[in-house]
Parts: structure tokens; sequence; C-alpha cells
């Protein structure tokens, strides 16, 4: 008999999904797991009227790093002059 490799633990109910917006621009930033189960940092922004945008993940430590991960973007937009959309 072989052992077969534990399986990551997925907690979705911790994943979160914040957006940004200007009047030209939008920005959103993810905490969510992949699919080893380590938690990440995506970033995706770009232009209102334009398919152009780019994203980029950031891999954290825990879901604690990752949170201030999102807290420092979050302080980011704010001195950029985004809005916080709920």
């Amino acid at each position: 008999m072989t052992d077969t490799p534990a399986l990551p633990s997925v907690h979705l109910d911790c994943w979160t999904k914040e957006y940004w917006t200007t009047t030209t621009r939008y920005y959103v930033a993810e905490i969510m797991q992949d699919l080893w189960g380590t938690w990440v940092l995506r970033r995706s922004w770009g232009g209102l009227d334009s398919h152009r945008g780019s994203s980029k993940i950031i891999a954290a430590k825990d879901y604690d790093h990752a949170l201030k991960l999102l807290e420092e973007v979050a302080k980011q937009r704010k001195a950029r002059h985004y809005t916080r959309i709920p």
C-alpha cells in the first residue's frame, strides 16, 4: 500500500477581494490560496475604458501575512486617490 500525500487545507471562507477605482482606472486585490494551499495576494489593474491591464501574484508566508500585504495595498490606493468600492 502506498502513502498518498495529504491534500492542502482550503479555507474558502477566508478568501477576500477588494476593489478601487478612479475616474479612468481600476485596481483589484484578492487574498486566496493556490493549488498547493499557499496563501497569495493577487493584484490586478488597468484602464476602465480599455482592455489593457495586468496582474501580479505574491506568495505570502501565511494568512496573517497576506492580510498585512492587503493593508499595504489599501494604503497605496488611498495615497493615489483611488476610491474603495464596497
